[in-house]
């Protein structure tokens, strides 16, 4: 009996140690992070140089002094804006001179107009010749055609007076110039530092 009470003392205590041999260690704390899909945009570093879409070459329509410049290099500019303007005095002796001449051809065309009416009138009465009537008839299509060529060419100086208002096309930035005050510019004069050159400011839309 104590041989087997000894036994079984014996079978106990290894019993003891392998449960103590097989604890685990502590686990160790994870932090968790739910996946989601993002925009990934990596930072570059590059070098170049920054262009415009687009780009406007603009320049005087008329030649004349230049008189008045009002943008620089890299100064923004709206649409319709005025950039330089020329010497318009020669443009607005023309404009005044097309305005005599039209109210000259209204005058006459109001002439014959009268004499014209007459004509009809005394026709119809029988007091007059065919003949005077035909030429009141003609000299009243000649003084209306006086009057449209008038009025056309009041049109055109008012055109060419404009003409003497360089303006920004549309928004943007001034990118080069060319027009310096007192300088000469050409009628649609290449870009150049010349005296001899119309003044083109480059316009590009960002």
């Amino acid at each position: 009996m104590a041989v087997s009470a000894a036994a079984v003392s014996l079978a106990l205590l290894a019993g003891c140690n392998e449960n103590t041999s097989q604890v685990q260690a502590p686990l160790s704390r994870v932090d968790v992070v739910t996946a989601e899909v993002i925009d990934f945009a990596p930072r570059a570093t590059l070098t170049g140089t920054i262009a415009a879409q687009v780009q406007n070459d603009l320049s005087f329509r008329l030649s004349g002094k230049i008189i008045e410049r009002n943008v620089d290099v890299g100064d923004h500019v709206t649409a319709d804006q005025v950039l330089a303007r020329l010497d318009p005095r020669t443009q607005e002796a023309d404009v005044e001179s097309a305005k005599a001449g039209v109210t000259s051809a209204q005058a006459q065309l109001k002439q014959a107009t009268a004499t014209f009416d007459r004509q009809k009138s005394l026709l119809d009465s029988g007091f007059t010749t065919r003949s005077s009537f035909d030429q009141a008839n003609q000299s009243l299509r000649t003084a209306q055609a006086s009057v449209d060529s008038a009025n056309a060419q009041l049109t055109s100086a008012q055109d060419q007076l404009s003409y003497t208002v360089l303006r920004a096309g549309e928004s943007g930035v001034i990118t080069a110039r060319f027009a310096e005050v007192g300088r000469w510019s050409s009628r649609h004069g290449r870009c150049s530092p010349s005296p001899a050159m119309a003044a083109r400011c480059g316009v590009r839309r960002l």
